[in-house]
């Protein structure tokens, strides 16, 4: 037990206690000064010597009395202060003696009634040594944060306020005083802190806020008596200066003035007072009063010698006196100015004094050179210089007069020791050195050269015999400034750039011998020196500006590729590489990091790309000079290229560092000091709906969610419309710029390192343990490395480039996550959720701290809020480096520099600061809470933090911005494509949903928010990749201005050409917000590049139209840039690009019913083209006088191109002209089409045409297009005719019209056949004439059979030249001729053949559409009747879609009502006993089913489709116009007209691989015959039947589905893309990776997922319907192109459909398995057909003439006894029996089980119970589904008959649902229960959910 030290007596050394608390405090104070002297930091030391202090508080504070602990406790604060640890004297001493008394902070005291209550409620009359002890304490406190705020260079503004709440702290203590007397002393240090605090902020520019103070200081001690004495006049003096000053640097010349003249005033009264009470004058006292009247004096004169020269404004004004020869050289007083001075000051110095003050300026800078616009004040200056030179000289005491040339400094004059003030005071006439150092310094500010240099190079030469470190700083400084006004001069007096003889290229700015040897004496004076000599900081800080500005200006030529640059490179980069070295020597950066950065960032470039440059160099004949040869040898060109590198390297290195130390003091007070801003702007929302404190029920969960929706929303406009009126500070600005420069030179770093790993020169480990783990570093690392990889062409190198820049990707990634978590972190977190951990209040340790900034060196946290907040004294900061696994942070972690401090729980201003961290190294932290005694709270250290990395904020955004770049450059697409994307969708918001074209250009907008987190560079690099993405798709997608793609025809790839302008409108925007004019302009060359085939087809779309639209307003926005001159033809390109947008846009508005707005647009465009045509004429004419003027004789040919060229573009702009006054039509003539209808005049132009069609009338238009019948063509404009039609509602007149239509098509195809039949009949008939003729002129034979010499001959014209050689008699050349001869018309049927097809093969697209046009109408005919008879169909929210219990959907086979119930047998005997019955009504029906069986086959050949479309209109459209009312055959006949179409469009498009339409009108199908079955169940009731059954739409849709899946099957075979299915992607990302979207894109990929869906809904038809060969068929197919990824779906219903047809086959007594057809493949290909080889074979025919014999069918023979009607029947019924007894699918129904258990086998259990679970929810939701059964047949028995009246029991099989699935392995789907499934009672609902649970915990073990 501790007990006090008065229980061991008296308190003196021997008393126990004392003595223990003395060696404690001793042991504490020898420990914090061996940390303060040792030269190594060592924290660990630091952060024991505060927990040894803390524990001496709190061990002594009960056991010592009051006032001796108190006392101890101020010692040790003063020592601590002492020993400038002055934030632990604050916290640990000054506030903890003050925290005993209140917890009010000094700086929160706002009146003296508040100090009292607060600290003195007892008065200031209690106890003195307590009262002492309270006033020390304040003072300290206040000292120490004045002490804290001025170790920093930059006075921040949160510093600022500090200081002016320590101010007026001591203002209200001093206020406090005054009321007592006895306290004066208290006043007086009160005034004299003042002082100090308000000097500090003067020097900081502070003036305006230090004047306050100083004043209140200054009166109070005129208010106090004891004070207002000669003792404590020099403060007073003091004071009332330092108002003046401030007064004078807030430009109050007269309130200074004012007020010293009233302080010479109060001066002089107290020196009357002092006479009359005889008080004996001392020599202090005198010196008192004699410093108080020069200094005094020389405020009023600072003003007083201005305000007597104010004279009035006249005319006529004397001649300024500039130049201080102006001034006339008379004995002393020769100026006003002198005699003022000499009736203020009775000495020389004092003199010299008051010029210093009145020349002085502390706003000015010393290079800041100039002479007022005052001509008084120019007179005064001038006057006030030269008073000062003649005062120098020594010429003031002697009469004689000297010459102006003969200025000198008078060595009697100057004196090296004392200072000007006191010699004033002391009335000598000398000066000192440093005084007139000070002079000569403000004669080169008031731009006095002359004078200057003469006295600065004679002050040179007296400092050289003058010791002392202030003459060596002084001499340093006047060389400089010596240096800087000889280059000033060699500027000014540099001859004109015309009259230069030599031939050295022009320079605004040549490198001069001058420029060299400032920069010299500059590196010298800076790095070649102590740091107690070296030069001012500003003086540097200005002249190193000064020539960065210079360099920074040719190094912009050097960009330009200017040849002046090249010229002196060699001494630009000696030059920067001088100022880097000066930069870092005085520590720039900590004034202007950017400077610094941008400095070595040049200088770095320029050493990387030395050598190409520099051996350039070389081989020029540069001018010697002689400083060639000295530059030469310490250039760093000169050295090798692994020194070179080095430089470079080791330049950049120390740039980082410095960049890193300035920017942390740029560091915002936002988040975006921790995390990337820009990048997190995507990821705002993520905090908008934060998690409530108490439960929600799920209504107030669905309210709320509506709420955040509408508060997103509301949140977006508010951003919006806050970007509107905000900008960016300059503070963000600039360090938003210094996160792009420390990227930029991170970069650099890392591709010079990369080139000495190729040197050889350093490891690549070396490089890598410098990233550590900044995973942003190492992926631009890496894209570093991928770059020479590609460029030296390595074996293998795109793909070990294509992996680095991959393993670079997924570092950004990782990297972004990171961004994300810490972004989470930096959220503080509720108490009420802190609290849910479960801990007790008093176990509950702090949670861990949230970080508000970091840099490369330094981390700043906050505590997170915390329950326990109110008990929280202290917080103490641990922390370690996050190595291990274990990244528990201990209480003991304090070896980081700022860890272990005591931070007083101040609300607002605790702030945890850890400095001196490693770069790119990750450390975790934690925090320990105490309360006031000292105890830790919670028991513990709190929550540790993540892994916080030791950087700047990282600049993701960069970053994959360079990815992108390198990516592009290296030709790694999709990498680059991936960078790209991830800078949109940060910098856009993501689209609605919507996949309208039209609404697409609205919705996609730039994230303004994410642009003002941006820096300009940022925003240029997305610029950059929204550029480098689409100029990637259209590389990829052949998007050519000049050609189309390779996909299809060129109007499918509008959507892709509309895709990539969406992107460019974005670019636009974006170049517009950086006024960037030339991104702007590139954006709307790239668009007009991509709508160049568009425009140049004159393809009418309104999304083209409102592109073209932007791009005109932008190039109006920036004709300055086109009227500028361009290299080559670039300039006629733009006026080329500006006609065609016009002329496209004024006729599509036209076409659009836009007159208006088509004549501003052409006004708008003709003006642009005008302005840009007279700019390059007037470029021209100045270009061609110029050139006259060189070279005259050339003027004549340069005259003429130029003639030519304006010939030309006036041809374009008259076209233009022409054209609109063609098109402009006046308002007055504008009528609607129902008001005139004139006839177009006939045109066979397709450009034209085009036009006619959109913007004439429907029936002028079809007149035109009916005159087109004999045109190749004449399909397309029809197809388009019909759109039109069909999208103005014209239903009627489509099918009216597309009867016509194919009618001509008919009779055109049906003329060309005949045509080749009448070729083989005149050939005939030529044929027997010819034989016929002999015959009856054989008598002269002689003269009408030609020679053999001239058959021969003629032969030679027709025949090859190797069958003519075989010709020898002329029996064989009668033969050849007979054979020729019969020979032509098969050729010219073929010929006529071969032209009819190649016809038809080219209308096929347009031959889809107009069937797929045809399609629609007859189905809209259809949905018009339906609406007729049913009034609209009713929704039920108790009736589900029939799609949702598909097989598709739910997995499993559920029986309909509709469905038969026979068992397999009866199916078979069913099949076969109807098949007689259609034997008949097939041979009967045989003309009528032609057209359907014709449909069925698609077109044999081009004649029979051409035939059968014309006939297949033609039979129905009447009805279809002239039925006024609908009943259900005209709806069955419209359906079945809509099926017919749509079979024919399918087929046309596959055959012409088509393969876009194919997919379209495939879809189209599937979703009529969903809309129409859905329709039909919904309408079907039992009071109100549908006129439709699903039998009858189940009928016909069938064979479409059918149909559609096999060509969709094929086509995707044909295309390669069942290799999709190759991966090891799951179904579901297969499924979710391709979609086909929309019908204009032009791509091969699909939308697998519907794929899937059709097959398994088609299999399921097939299955109803018993078509179990179609069944099997598509079944063997699909599960071998999708590489058995449905087998366990399909294959039950494939070996179920072999069963059935295994049965069919023994039922007809066909062959048995394998079939003849199947061996006869094997035997043939040796290829055996089964399940797995099945898609891939070709069947051969198994027929032969003695199989044909044998195999005569039973029924064949009993029909040869009938009639001949009954005879044909039964022989075409026996060859239907026979058919199909022949089955072309294999039928191993064993070998299908075992690929299906194979399937089974690779499928995870827990995959099939959570598959049966789901099965199980949809039989459940089946059960209320009045379309399944919910039981089985009854089973009766049989021979049994039982009448209605008698009780009966039937068994009925119920289905009773298990909780897992059973064992598919044994299955083999023998019997119908394994096929079907039938609905769920509800009373099975628990074993549903059992069965879910059962697979959750499944689920659970597999995970």
């Amino acid at each position: 037990m501790d007990l006090p030290a008065t229980y061991y007596g008296k308190l003196d050394k021997r008393n126990p206690v004392i003595s223990t608390f003395k060696r404690d405090i001793n042991s504490f104070v020898a420990l914090m000064r061996q940390v303060t002297s040792s030269t190594e930091q060592d924290n660990s030391s630091y952060a024991k010597g505060i927990k040894i202090l803390v524990e001496i508080w709190k061990k002594y504070k009960h056991r010592l009395p009051s006032k001796l602990y108190q006392e101890h406790m101020l010692q040790i604060a003063d020592f601590l202060f002492a020993i400038k640890l002055y934030q632990l004297a604050l916290w640990q001493g000054y506030s903890l003696h003050l925290l005993q008394f209140s917890s009010v902070k000094i700086t929160e005291i706002t009146d003296v009634d508040h100090l009292m209550a607060c600290f003195f409620p007892e008065g200031f009359d209690t106890d003195q040594e307590t009262f002492t002890m309270k006033i020390l304490a304040m003072q300290g406190c206040a000292l120490c944060i004045f002490e804290q705020e001025k170790k920093h260079d930059i006075l921040s503004e949160k510093g600022l306020c500090k200081l002016l709440c320590v101010l007026n702290f001591i203002r209200i203590m001093m206020q406090a005083f005054q009321q007592h007397e006895h306290l004066y002393w208290q006043i007086y240090k009160g005034a004299s802190h003042i002082y100090t605090i308000c000097r500090f902020l003067m020097m900081k520019k502070c003036s305006a806020q230090a004047l306050e103070y100083l004043l209140w200081a200054g009166i109070s001690l005129e208010l106090s008596i004891p004070l207002m004495t000669a003792k404590y006049l020099p403060l007073i003096i003091t004071l009332y200066c330092a108002v003046c000053h401030c007064y004078y640097d807030n430009q109050a010349e007269v309130q200074a003035e004012e007020f010293a003249r009233r302080a010479l005033g109060k001066i002089n009264e107290l020196a009357k007072l002092e006479e009359q009470s005889e008080v004996p004058a001392t020599r202090e006292t005198q010196r008192a009063y004699r410093e108080a009247s020069v200094k005094l004096g020389a405020m009023v004169f600072k003003r007083a010698v201005f305000d007597g020269r104010r004279r009035p404004k006249v005319t006529f004004r004397m001649k300024t006196k500039i130049i201080l020869k102006d001034i006339p050289n008379v004995p002393w007083p020769r100026t006003p100015t002198e005699r003022i001075l000499t009736g203020l000051f009775d000495s020389k110095a004092g003199q010299f004094f008051g010029i210093l003050e009145a020349l002085w300026d502390s706003t000015t800078r010393t290079l800041q050179m100039g002479m007022p616009d005052d001509t008084e004040k120019q007179d005064v200056f001038s006057e006030l210089l030269s008073a000062g030179i003649r005062i120098l000289s020594g010429s003031t005491d002697s009469g004689e007069k000297r010459c102006d040339d003969q200025q000198c400094l008078s060595p009697v004059v100057l004196t090296p020791t004392s200072t000007l003030l006191d010699l004033a005071i002391m009335g000598e006439n000398k000066v000192p050195i440093m005084s007139a150092v000070r002079f000569i310094k403000l004669l080169f500010q008031y731009k006095q050269r002359e004078a200057f240099t003469e006295l600065a190079r004679e002050m040179q030469r007296v400092l050289s015999g003058v010791e002392g470190q202030s003459f060596r700083k002084a001499e340093q400084e006047l060389a400089l400034l010596d240096s800087f006004n000889i280059l000033l001069s060699s500027q000014r007096s540099h001859p004109r750039e015309d009259n230069r003889k030599d031939d050295r290229p022009k320079s605004s700015f040549p490198m001069s011998d001058e420029l060299i040897a400032l920069v010299d004496i500059l590196h010298k004076s800076v790095c070649g020196s102590a740091l107690e000599v070296q030069p001012d900081g500003d003086l540097v800080l200005d002249i190193v500006l000064f020539v960065w500005g210079k360099v920074k200006v040719v190094r912009q030529k050097d960009t330009l590729q200017i040849p002046e640059f090249t010229h002196y490179r060699e001494k630009w980069v000696w030059c920067l590489s001088k100022l880097c070295e000066v930069a870092f020597a005085c520590d720039l950066a900590t004034v202007d990091c950017i400077v610094t950065a941008e400095m070595i960032h040049t200088f770095g470039t320029l050493l990387e790309n030395a050598h190409e440059h520099f051996n350039q160099a070389k081989c020029q004949d540069c001018a010697a000079d002689h400083n060639d040869a000295k530059l030469s040898s310490l250039s760093p060109l000169e050295s090798s290229s692994t020194e070179l590198f080095r430089k470079v390297c080791e330049v950049v290195r120390k740039g980082l560092e410095a960049l890193a130390r300035g920017s942390a003091t740029l560091l915002p007070h936002d988040r975006s000091a921790v995390i990337d801003s820009a990048f997190m702007q995507k990821f705002s929302f993520i905090n908008a709906s934060a998690p409530s404190i108490s439960p929600t029920s799920p209504e107030e969960g669905n309210e709320e969610d509506k709420i955040n929706m509408k508060e997103k929303e509301e949140i977006k406009a508010k951003t919006e419309s806050d970007f509107k009126d905000c900008r960016q500070t300059q503070p963000t600005r600039m360090f938003l710029l210094a996160k792009d420069l420390h990227l930029e030179l991170d970069i650099m770093y890392h591709r010079t390192s990369l080139k000495l790993l190729q040197l050889n020169a350093v490891t690549e480990s070396e490089l890598l343990n410098r990233i550590k783990k900044n995973k942003v570093s190492k992926a631009l690392f890496l894209i570093q490395k991928a770059l020479p990889v590609f460029k030296n062409m390595e074996l293998n190198g795109s793909s070990k480039t294509k992996s680095l820049l991959e393993e670079a990707s997924t570092l950004l990634e990782k990297a972004g996550l990171e961004e994300k978590k810490l972004y989470m972190s930096t959220i503080p977190k509720t108490l009420a959720e802190n609290a849910e951990k479960g801990m007790r209040v008093e176990e509950n340790p702090p949670p861990p701290p949230i970080l508000l900034s970091r840099s490369d060196h330094s981390l700043t946290f906050a505590p997170a809020p915390y329950n326990l907040a109110e008990k929280v004294c202290w917080y103490q900061l641990c922390g370690r480096v996050a190595e291990g696994l274990n990244w528990k942070v201990r209480l003991g972690d304090f070896s980081l520099p700022g860890t272990g401090k005591m931070v007083p729980a101040v609300y607002g201003e605790c702030v945890l600061r850890v400095e001196g961290l490693e770069p790119n190294q990750k450390y975790v932290f934690a925090v320990a809470a105490y309360n006031r005694e000292g105890k830790l709270l919670g028991n513990t250290i709190g929550g540790t933090t993540l892994p916080l990395l030791a950087s700047l904020p990282v600049p993701l955004l960069a970053a994959w911005a360079h990815l992108a770049q390198v990516a592009f450059q290296t030709e790694q697409y999709t990498i680059a494509k991936r960078a790209c994307r991830e800078l949109w969708s940060h910098y856009t918001y993501p689209d609605c949903g919507s996949q309208s074209t039209d609404d697409r250009f609205a919705a996609t907008e730039l994230r303004k928010q994410a642009l003002h987190c941006s820096s300009p560079h940022l925003c240029q690099l997305f610029l950059i990749s929204i550029f480098i993405e689409t100029e990637i798709n259209i590389q990829q997608g052949s998007l050519y201005s000049d050609s189309f793609s390779d996909n299809g025809p060129f109007i499918w790839e509008q959507e892709a050409r509309l895709a990539e302008c969406e992107r460019m409108l974005v670019a636009m925007d974006l170049a517009m917000c950086l006024n960037d004019d030339s991104g702007a302009v590139q954006a709307v060359v790239s668009c007009y590049g991509l709508l160049a085939p568009l425009i140049f087809h004159q393809i009418t779309c309104d999304p083209v139209v409102k592109v073209l639209i932007k791009c005109l307003t932008i190039l109006e926005e920036n004709s300055g840039l086109l009227k500028r001159k361009w290299a080559g033809n670039t300039s006629q390109s733009f006026m080329h690009m500006i006609a065609c947008i016009t002329y496209y846009l004024s006729k599509a508005l036209r076409v659009l019913r836009k007159h208006q707005m088509a004549a501003v647009v052409m006004e708008l465009g003709s003006k642009l083209l005008q302005e840009v045509h007279d700019a390059q004429q007037q470029i021209s004419r100045l270009a061609i006088q110029t050139e006259g003027v060189r070279n005259s004789g050339k003027c004549t040919t340069v005259g003429q191109a130029a003639v030519k060229g304006e010939m030309k573009i006036n041809l374009q702009l008259k076209a233009l002209q022409r054209k609109n006054k063609i098109k402009v039509v006046p308002e007055v003539t504008l009528t609607t089409d129902n008001e005139v209808s004139t006839s177009l005049p006939g045109c066979k132009d397709p450009a034209i045409l085009y036009d006619l069609i959109s913007s004439s009338t429907l029936n002028d238009a079809y007149q035109e297009v009916m005159k087109l019948k004999r045109m190749p063509y004449f399909t397309e404009f029809a197809a388009l005719l019909l759109q039109r039609t069909m999208e103005e509602g014209h239903i009627d007149l489509v099918l009216n019209w597309g009867q016509n239509m194919f009618e001509l098509l008919s009779r055109r195809d049906k003329a060309m056949q005949l045509s080749t039949k009448s070729v083989d009949k005149s050939s005939q008939s030529k044929k027997q004439s010819s034989i016929q003729a002999p015959k009856e002129n054989e008598t002269p034979q002689n003269k009408s059979v030609p020679s053999q010499a001239e058959r021969r001959k003629k032969l030679k014209q027709t025949m090859p030249r190797s069958m003519l050689q075989r010709v020898r008699t002329n029996r064989e050349m009668q033969a050849v001729e007979n054979l020729l001869t019969k020979m032509s018309s098969v050729v010219q049927r073929q010929k006529k053949q071969l032209q009819l097809r190649g016809i038809c093969c080219g209308e096929r697209p347009w031959r889809a559409r107009l069937n797929y046009l045809l399609a629609q109408a007859h189905l809209a005919v259809l949905y018009q009747g339906l609406d007729q008879l049913c009034g609209g169909a009713v929704h039920r929210y108790s009736q589900f879609t029939p799609l949702f219990f598909s097989l598709a959907y739910s997995g499993v086979l559920l029986r309909r009502k509709l469905q038969p119930q026979q068992s397999s047998k009866d199916e078979v005997v069913l099949e076969s006993t109807s098949l007689h019955s259609s034997v008949l009504d097939y041979v009967t029906n045989t003309h009528k089913g032609r057209n359907k069986k014709e449909a069925v086959r698609a077109e044999d050949s081009a004649t029979e489709e051409s035939c059968e479309e014309g006939e297949g209109c033609s039979q129905t459209v009447e009805k279809h116009i002239e039925t006024p009312k609908y009943n259900v055959a005209f709806l069955l006949e419209s359906l079945n007209k809509a099926a017919l179409h749509l079979r024919r469009a399918m087929v046309l498009a596959h055959r012409g691989g088509h393969w876009t339409t194919l997919q379209y009108v495939c879809q189209t199908m599937w979703d009529q015959s969903c809309r129409i079955t859905l329709q039909v169940q919904m309408t079907d009731q039992p009071e109100t039947p549908s006129p439709i059954t699903a039998e009858q739409l189940y009928t016909i849709f069938t064979p479409l589905l059918v149909l559609a899946a096999d060509l969709i099957m094929d086509m995707l075979n044909k295309l390669g893309l069942w290799s999709l299915y190759d991966s090891d992607l799951t179904e579901e990302e297969l499924e979710s990776s391709l979609h086909f979207i929309v019908p204009l894109d032009d791509s091969t990929q699909v939308d697998l997922r519907w794929i899937r869906t059709l097959v398994l809904y088609t299999l399921e038809r097939l299955h109803d319907s018993g078509k179990w060969e179609s069944l099997a068929h598509l079944a063997l197919l699909f599960n071998s192109y999708t590489r058995e990824r449905y087998s366990l779906i399909v294959t039950p219903l494939l070996v179920h459909a072999q069963r059935r047809l295994l049965e069919r086959i023994g039922t007809l007594g066909g062959p048995a398995v394998p079939q003849p057809h199947h061996v006869k493949t094997l035997k043939a290909t040796g290829k055996e057909v089964t399940y797995s080889s099945y898609a891939g074979c070709q069947l051969l025919s198994g027929w032969t003439p003695q199989s044909a014999q044998q195999q005569v069918p039973i029924d064949k023979k009993a029909a040869l006894s009938n009639s001949k009607s009954q005879e044909t029947a039964a022989l075409k019924g026996g060859e239907i029996q026979r058919s199909m007894s022949l089955v072309c699918v294999p039928l191993d129904v064993e070998d299908s089980l075992s690929c299906y258990r194979q399937a089974l086998e690779k499928r995870a259990h827990c995959l099939q119970v959570f598959q049966h679970s789901r099965s199980l929810v949809f039989l459940l939701l089946a059960h209320t589904q009045s379309c399944f059964l919910t039981q089985l047949q009854p089973c009766h028995s049989r021979g049994l008959s039982h009448s209605a009246s008698l009780v009966d029991f039937r068994t009925f099989v119920i289905p009773t649902p298990n909780l897992q699935p059973c064992d598919l392995m044994e299955e083999d789907y023998s019997t119908p229960n394994a096929i079907y499934s039938l609905p769920i009672s509800p009373k099975h609902m628990q074993t549903v959910t059992a069965s879910y649970s059962t697979s959750i915990s499944e689920n659970t073990k597999c995970i």
